[in-house]
């Protein structure tokens, strides 16, 4: 029988939901993906492991350069011979007692390696099991994900006087080997929330010094916010809006997965490893979209993403990132298990929140979004989002992709140059909404009605310019009223707080 290993690594979700920095967020994810590639290289070069997951046949893989991690928390390997009974001792602790000594160039050597080896060997979860096996690559995956899991709920007991190293190293990530092993340099900055945000006013104007980002007093590897938003408004008075101090956290994860590796076998003996190998392309793309569109991704682990974007860059919303990347996942999905048909679709959580809001409040927040609300609608490939207002307000909805409502949202909302909407039309919607909610819900599935209300509602002189406007809320409104998925409160909130996103989207801050 063939012999099999996994392992897994963390504590992953509790080691980012402590970094209050970008950097630190990205650092935390990076580190993981890092030593994970360095265990499967070592376990290639030694054992001559063969991979079932992740997918480990591209090319450059192990190359350096690659900006996120791209490696998952967890490891499947064909092995042969004594491998798990060496695997802690003649591969994992050399790499942790290698990265000890990385973590103290940065820290200072006047620290000992030890120490900072004996740290995390008592704060990493790496565990790992065996099994023999005959089974389908699918029945084994399964098998061996159900021992991980199990080793997973074994906790380490952390001393709380001992000195938490990790962070203090990833407080100062910048111009340290992850940097190096990222982005193929030692000096690099990963930018700051408000930069992220307000990336299209900033471009071109840092390059050329006309805007300066200036240290903190406090800390000279953080950037002053207030400097670079005063930096801003002067040079980019006219361009400047609201949302660009605000930034969105998006967290992605496909769904049914399971079901669909459940099916691959009927597809051949390669059918995993095409599988694998999608998810793998996706990622690769998935941050490629990221960063086009202004973002910066923390990690794309296969299905799995988390993300800074902002809410708005050149033209495209948030919404539209997302979008793009539900397609590409498809795609490649599609591709790997050759059908067009019942594939696994992926859903998002979306965080929208002040630059002065907790980071970790807002990874939360998208965390809440995505598995609370979008990942449990009906049907799922859903989008939930949650924007949380300066002044402590905050509104949200949830949409599925597969309804038809959703192409009436992304028009809604969408930004469209061939108007300029005003902001008292907006709000004079709003507020009819609110106002007219019982007779909207009355007559909303009657879509010729609605019409007729929106005519003789909206029939002034000022309003005529606009009357594209009103006919995509129109449909929108009657698209909601249409389904059954949301009681009659939840069809008057998700319509009234959609416009109050398009109205932030715009720019204009919702009193």
């Amino acid at each position: 029988m063939a012999e099999y290993i996994g392992l897994t690594i963390g504590p992953i979700y509790k080691t980012l939901h402590r970094a209050k920095k970008t950097r630190e967020l990205w650092g935390a994810s990076y580190f993981f993906s890092y030593l994970m590639k360095k265990i499967i290289l070592e376990m290639k070069t030694k054992y001559k492991a063969d991979f079932v997951i992740p997918y480990v046949k591209a090319p450059d893989i192990f190359n350096p350069g690659k900006e996120v991690g791209l490696f998952h928390d967890r490891l499947i390997a064909r092995v042969k011979g004594s491998v798990f009974d060496t695997l802690y001792e003649d591969v994992i602790c050399p790499i942790l007692y290698e990265t000890a000594g990385k973590i103290i160039e940065k820290l200072g050597s006047s620290i000992d390696q030890d120490l900072i080896y004996d740290y995390l060997k008592s704060y990493l979860n790496i565990y790992f099991c065996r099994i023999e096996s005959d089974k389908a690559q699918k029945d084994i995956n399964k098998e061996i994900n159900q021992h991980l899991d199990v080793l997973e709920l074994q906790g380490k007991f952390i001393h709380k006087d001992q000195e938490d190293f990790l962070m203090r190293f990833l407080n100062c990530v910048n111009k340290s080997f992850l940097i190096e092993d990222a982005f193929k340099q030692r000096r690099h900055s990963f930018q700051s929330i408000p930069e992220i945000a307000s990336r299209e006013l900033l471009e071109g104007l840092v390059e050329s010094g006309q805007i300066v980002l200036t240290p903190s007093a406090s800390n000279p590897e953080d950037t002053d916010d207030t400097v670079i938003y005063k930096q801003i408004k002067t040079l980019r008075k006219d361009a400047f809006k609201t949302y660009h101090k605000y930034i969105a956290i998006v967290q992605a994860d496909g769904d049914d997965l399971g079901k669909a590796i459940a099916g691959l076998d009927s597809k051949g003996t390669d059918a995993f490893e095409q599988f694998s190998k999608a998810l793998f392309r996706f990622a690769q793309k998935a941050h490629d979209i990221i960063k086009i569109n202004g973002g910066a991704t923390i990690y794309a682990g296969g299905d799995d993403l988390l993300f800074f974007a902002p809410v708005m860059y050149k033209g495209k919303t948030v919404f539209d990132v997302c979008h793009c990347l539900g397609d590409c996942f498809k795609e490649n999905i599609a591709e790997g298990m050759g059908r067009e048909e019942d594939l696994p679709t992926l859903s998002f959580g979306i965080s929208i929140s002040y630059y002065k809001y907790p980071m970790y409040e807002a990874l939360e927040s998208a965390q809440t979004q995505l598995f609370s609300k979008a990942k449990k609608f009906p049907g799922k490939n859903a989008i939930a989002f949650q924007y949380l207002k300066n002044s402590g307000n905050f509104f949200n909805g949830t949409l599925s992709r597969n309804s038809d409502i959703y192409p009436h949202f992304r028009n809604l909302i969408k930004n469209d140059p061939q108007y300029d909407l005003k902001t008292e039309i907006l709000t004079s919607v709003i507020r009819h909404i609110l106002n007219f909610r019982t007779i909207l819900l009355e007559i909303g599935q009657d879509h010729e009605k609605l019409a007729h209300f929106f005519d003789n509602t909206f029939n002034e002189d000022i309003h005529g310019p606009y009357s594209g406007f009103f006919t995509s809320v129109c449909a929108f409104l009657h698209e909601v009223c249409c389904t059954c998925k949301y009681d009659p409160d939840e069809k008057i909130k998700l319509i009234y707080n959609v416009l109050k996103l398009k109205k932030n989207l715009k720019g204009e801050e919702d009193k």
